[in-house]
């Protein structure tokens, strides 16, 4: 038979197995949990990003078609500029908008083509060719 002074031995070592399995345990948890919070914050700071350069392309359009668009207050800092290609021979205008927001870590860039239609053109010239934005694409993302 076992001695109590053993057996306290025992329970004393089988405590300290259980305290180090559950500090262990509540380490690796506290590491998932820590990686789940940069994730999320990063999903959040890039979509802010890019709903603030999606801004950007709207309002260089707005600015295009002669309208104001007031950009509402973003987090992100938003530039935006809009370079002429061409005009073809109903008159319409052809453009490449690029906008870039940065917010937090995220940065993105948006570039479009963005054809005006030309109000005098002909029924013919305006069926041939539909206005607005024609493509975009998502140029940069860290």
């Amino acid at each position: 038979m076992m001695s109590v002074h053993r057996q306290r031995g025992a329970i004393f070592i089988i405590t300290l197995l259980f305290l180090w399995m559950l500090s262990t345990m509540m380490a690796t948890d506290l590491r998932d949990t820590l990686l789940e919070t940069r994730l999320s914050r990063y999903f959040h700071d890039y979509a802010i990003t890019f709903a603030a350069a999606e801004a950007g392309l709207i309002a260089a359009e707005s600015a295009l078609q002669g309208r104001s668009f007031i950009l509402s207050p973003f987090p992100a800092h938003i530039a935006y500029h809009s370079q002429w290609i061409h005009t073809d021979e109903c008159g319409h205008q052809r453009y490449r908008i690029v906008s870039r927001a940065r917010y937090q870590q995220a940065a993105i860039t948006l570039m479009s083509e963005y054809v005006w239609q030309n109000p005098q053109a002909s029924e013919a010239c305006r069926q041939s060719s539909r206005g607005g934005r024609i493509s975009w694409a998502a140029v940069s993302q860290p």
